[in-house]
């Protein structure tokens, strides 16, 4: 663990007010969706990682180096925060719902951007940071069901002849028709 996981550490103490109103929104919409004690749960252990993130990379902020065992330290805290993040996904996509089964790629993809964007610079935190939720993103759809977008129901044939009504009800070509219907619960 060198010095480049202090350039990836610097970039953490700039974005902290960030990280945490990014926490706090996930936060009320997890109360939304399971209820405030599952929320109040995922924030204290996103608040946990976050603090211990502070604390040892408190000597960036400084201008000096990280000891290390304070590397060590913060590598730790970003496996956390991969996890907390990604059982935050898992957490949506195992509801069976594909809104939230979208939204807990979203949370995935969201992880291994992140990681990517920023933790690049050190292999270390590259693998903190992005390992779980690039697992996840092949072993959820895998084993725990598809994303496929497809509901249960009848197959329907539609057939349509447009008419352009204005020229002699001639057969309007290029035309565009959308078709939109639900499940029998009424999801689109």
């Amino acid at each position: 663990l060198d010095e480049r996981l202090e350039i990836v550490a610097v970039t953490a103490v700039e974005v902290f007010v960030v990280r945490m109103l990014v926490g706090v929104g996930a936060a009320a919409l997890a109360a939304l969706n399971f209820g405030p004690l599952f929320a109040a749960a995922w924030f204290a252990v996103f608040a946990l990682h976050e603090a211990g993130t502070r604390m040892v990379t408190r000597p960036v902020a400084r201008g000096q180096h990280m000891s290390p065992v304070q590397r060590v330290a913060y590598v730790g805290f970003m496996l956390l925060s991969s996890l907390t993040w990604s059982a935050l996904g898992a957490r949506l996509w195992f509801t069976g719902e594909e809104p939230l089964q979208m939204a807990a790629l979203a949370v995935m993809a969201g992880l291994m951007i992140h990681a990517q964007g920023f933790s690049f610079r050190s292999p270390a935190a590259l693998a903190a940071m992005g390992a779980t939720p690039a697992i996840l993103w092949f072993v959820l759809p895998v084993f725990f069901g598809d994303y496929s977008g497809t509901a249960e129901g009848i197959p329907t044939t539609i057939e349509l002849t447009i008419l352009d009504m204005a020229n002699g009800n001639a057969v309007y070509a290029g035309a565009a028709v959308y078709v939109w219907h639900c499940d029998r619960d009424g999801k689109y």
